[in-house]
């Protein structure tokens, strides 16, 4: 069975070009496994959370990316992914033997099988069941102001959430 998914990438744009990308991806189903949210905004990460932060803060010992804003949500995930010199083969910060990102599509793919793998080592993940949606969203940075609202927004989205639960609560 095939299945038509409509392409979020800018048309045109060669995703293995050195810049910034935002990111977010969602865990299957929407499942909130990764954290609550409590009061204005305070984040309590689970045990998949923290593999989910851990792993994140570890990327760039593996492929060559430098990371920036991150925040885990109860079902998703923002962040902001740079990716350096993508088209050359060797990057100083990264462990021998890890090749390179080539693109931000393998950097984002080694970051979701490196938690799936690390979920099903340390919490029990079942191996039938999909940790991640397929697939993320993403968008490049076009410049310094729209990375500062970027980063901001993800700074704001625990309190947004808590903000938009409180409203459905009412």
């Amino acid at each position: 069975m095939r299945h038509d998914r409509r392409s979020v990438r800018l048309p045109g744009h060669d995703y293995r070009l050195a810049g910034a990308y935002v990111v977010t991806l969602c865990t299957a189903h929407r499942a909130p496994i990764l954290a609550r949210i409590h009061g204005c905004g305070t984040v309590e990460q689970s045990l998949f959370g923290r593999v989910v932060d851990e792993t994140w803060e570890a990327l760039p010992h593996h492929v060559n990316v430098r990371i920036d804003a991150f925040v885990v949500m109860p079902d998703h995930v923002h962040g902001v992914l740079w990716i350096e010199n993508a088209k050359e083969s060797t990057f100083e910060g990264r462990r021998a033997g890890h090749p390179p990102a080539r693109s931000l599509h393998s950097a984002v793919g080694a970051f979701k099988s490196a938690v799936t793998r690390r979920a099903r080592r340390e919490g029990q993940w079942p191996f039938d069941a999909a940790f991640w949606q397929r697939g993320f969203y993403e968008s490049v940075v076009r410049g310094p102001d729209h990375l500062e609202r970027v980063r901001a927004y993800i700074a704001r989205n625990p309190a947004q959430w808590a903000m938009a639960r409180d409203r459905v609560t009412r």
